[in-house]
């Protein structure tokens, strides 16, 4: 015994400092994060990438202690972002990523931050979301007398199905502008009300296919996910009304608006013949070559085709 108390005694001793040890580096680690960001330091997702999953881990532990309604806004919106990058670096984290995003940047007093928060959140998975936090972002919508885009989108997305006669509401109210029914509409219809995404199809049919129809209108017609809306978009890729610009932008000339709707339906197919990059452009060096093969698939396959998930 009196050999083996000594040992004893020095292997707690030992563990008991190595745990002190981690847990002061830990928090040095922490607070060193914290003072970047709040000198003003963007992390890139690569520098994010190079911090241990434990050191991360503690961030999260720590953050809600970090944030508060006190610090200067571009200071929370830095930490919001680093909080993304953690989530896309560890998928394992993902899950406690998006309950820190919604409860403390869908509910800052910033208006920018809170939409740069709700473009954080479309980047997670519905499954990285829990019955809480999607409890949190039904009160965020309901908090407000007129929804925004973003927050309304995030709502559809998540499918709180709860909020469809809220919604509905909304857009009985009299003396609404067009873009908001228009958002309106592209919500209730990715919750799958055929008679919404109608209502949107007929405002593009009214308007014909353009530049800016495709820049402002048809991601978010994509966005609901309904065959009606992809239907719509296959069939006009098989037009060859040239109404849209070139990217070469030494020609005035126009061209088909296939090419650009080629680009925004591929991420909605399952077993679309081209995927895009991480710019969003087709998967192709020949882009006329490509429209030739994408309009054969759709005349063989416009009745027979998976809507990816978004």
């Amino acid at each position: 015994m009196t050999i083996i108390l000594p040992r004893l005694y020095l292997f707690f001793c030992i563990s008991a400092f190595t745990c002190v040890c981690y847990s002061q580096t830990s928090k040095v680690q922490f607070f060193d994060i914290e003072k970047s960001i709040d000198e003003g330091k963007n992390y890139s997702r690569s520098e994010v990438s190079g911090l241990s999953a434990s050191v991360l881990s503690n961030f999260l532990t720590n953050y809600p202690y970090y944030i508060n309604e006190k610090r200067d806004s571009r200071n929370r919106l830095r930490s919001y972002r680093f909080l993304y990058l953690v989530g896309l670096e560890q998928s394992s984290l993902s899950s406690r990523v998006v309950t820190h995003l919604v409860s403390h940047g869908l509910w800052d007093e910033n208006p920018g931050n809170r939409e740069s928060v709700c473009s954080f959140l479309e980047s997670f998975s519905p499954q990285a979301f829990t019955s809480a936090t999607s409890n949190q972002v039904s009160s965020v919508v309901l908090e407000q007398k007129m929804p925004s885009k973003q927050i309304s989108f995030l709502a559809a997305r998540l499918n709180i199905e709860s909020l469809i006669p809220y919604f509905e509401n909304l857009l009985n109210q009299k003396d609404l502008s067009m873009s908001t029914k228009w958002y309106l509409n592209v919500t209730l219809g990715r919750y799958g009300d055929d008679d919404a995404v109608l209502w949107c199809l007929n405002q593009i049919e009214r308007t014909g296919m353009n530049d800016m129809v495709i820049l402002a209108l048809i991601p978010d017609l994509v966005f609901t996910r309904n065959k009606n809306a992809i239907d719509f978009l296959l069939e006009s890729i098989l037009s060859d009304e040239q109404n849209c610009s070139s990217p070469n932008l030494d020609s005035d000339a126009k061209i088909t608006c296939a090419y650009r709707l080629m680009e925004l339906v591929a991420p909605a197919i399952s077993d679309f013949p081209f995927q895009v990059d991480a710019a969003g452009q087709l998967d192709t060096n020949d882009y006329e070559k490509a429209l030739v093969v994408v309009r054969e698939w759709i005349s063989e396959k416009k009745d027979d085709y998976s809507i990816v998930p978004l």
